[in-house]
């Protein structure tokens, strides 16, 4: 073998010896990016299960299942008394205005809130809020509201209701929303009996709501 071709042949082993080597970098790259992606993809399903974790701490115990079937009168009946029973843990005396005052949302709406500690507690704390304004405003004032009205009270026995706090000034019963919700504004002669009326704490069984 003469040096030329010697010299050739080298030059091939070298150029092998490149491919070899960048083959090899582009295998180590390659490598490189599988475990990057397969971290990423550990990660993700970490995130995952910690929003899934997340998901059924919030979820309430309520079986939405159950109230398949019916009218929506009976299932705003059964989601409130789920309410109910949850808020008279901590607000016992303001359970039931509460109630009231979220059962008037649409169907829905409730069967969100029902299903989430999140929204719930969002609501509870609203309609404490709301409260709270409204007895400060009931020092002075002398109106009252009586919310989430059943169809079978009328209005003359609405208004025997709000009598027995004090003497009534002005009544008024509305009916809103094309009928489904009815809605009594009372004022009374003097902001005690008003406010006596606030801090009633309606029968459910009767008015199933809420006096704001």
């Amino acid at each position: 073998m003469n040096n030329k071709e010697k010299q050739q042949e080298q030059e091939k082993d070298k150029e092998k010896q490149q491919e070899q080597e960048k083959d090899k970098e582009k295998q180590q790259e390659q490598e490189k990016d599988k475990e990057k992606q397969q971290e990423q993809e550990k990660e993700q399903e970490i995130e995952n299960q910690q929003e899934q974790e997340l998901t059924n701490d919030d979820k309430t115990d309520f079986d939405i299942l159950s109230i398949d079937h019916g009218t929506d009168e009976e299932k705003k009946n059964n989601i409130g008394e789920y309410i109910y029973e949850y808020i008279e843990q901590d607000h016992q005396e303001l359970a039931g205005k509460i109630t009231g005052m979220i059962r008037e949302l649409d169907l829905s709406e409730l069967q969100q809130i029902v299903q989430s500690k999140q929204l719930l507690n969002q609501n509870v704390a609203q309609a404490i809020k709301v409260l709270n304004m409204n007895k400060d405003q009931n020092n002075e004032n002398k109106q009252v509201y009586i919310t989430n009205i059943p169809n079978d009270i009328d209005e003359q026995e609405l208004k025997e209701f709000a009598q027995q706090f004090g003497e009534v000034k002005n009544f008024q019963f509305q009916i809103q929303a094309e009928g489904r919700s009815r809605i009594a504004q009372v004022e009374y002669m003097n902001s005690e009996s008003a406010l006596e009326a606030f801090n009633s704490s309606p029968d459910r069984r009767i008015f199933g709501g809420a006096i704001l």
